[in-house]
């Protein structure tokens, strides 16, 4: 869980403020409470293991999902049409086309935004196009 603070939030390091949002997206998919210190320290040993490289990509949904929480479980990169059951969450791959990168959101069960951490919607519905979903388990 991920309340109080944004992506470009300065007590976060500067590769998360940049990258970050797919890290972002599974701290807040959790029950757990996370603070930027907490983000901080989970980038730097994901990173020291490989599980995100230096840009904050990650290569290893599952194990990163594991460590951010005992209750999350990665399922499967589904398309976009793809509905989620009850016990799925979602997080969602977009294209930016004015920076030429990508950008994940926390989708709803049905492929809507529920919260970006750039929370820049003007952004979203200038340049976004919908490229797919992680699709995440959770376990109770």
């Amino acid at each position: 869980m991920i309340q109080g603070f944004l992506q470009t939030d300065p007590r976060l390091l500067p590769v998360v403020q940049k990258y970050g949002c797919a890290l972002l997206d599974c701290c807040y998919l959790s029950a757990v409470d996370f603070q930027p210190s907490d983000v901080n320290e989970m980038f730097m040993e994901l990173r020291q293991v490989g599980e995100v490289d230096d840009e904050c990509t990650i290569n290893s949904w599952m194990n990163v999902l594991e460590s951010v929480s005992v209750h999350l479980q990665f399922k499967t990169i589904a398309p976009i049409d793809y509905v989620c059951l009850a016990s799925e969450r979602e997080i969602l791959k977009w294209y930016l086309s004015n920076v030429e990168e990508d950008h994940f959101t926390v989708g709803n069960g049905a492929g809507m935004t529920k919260w970006d951490s750039m929370n820049r919607p003007d952004i979203m519905r200038a340049y976004a196009t919908f490229v797919s979903k992680v699709v995440v388990t959770y376990l109770a």
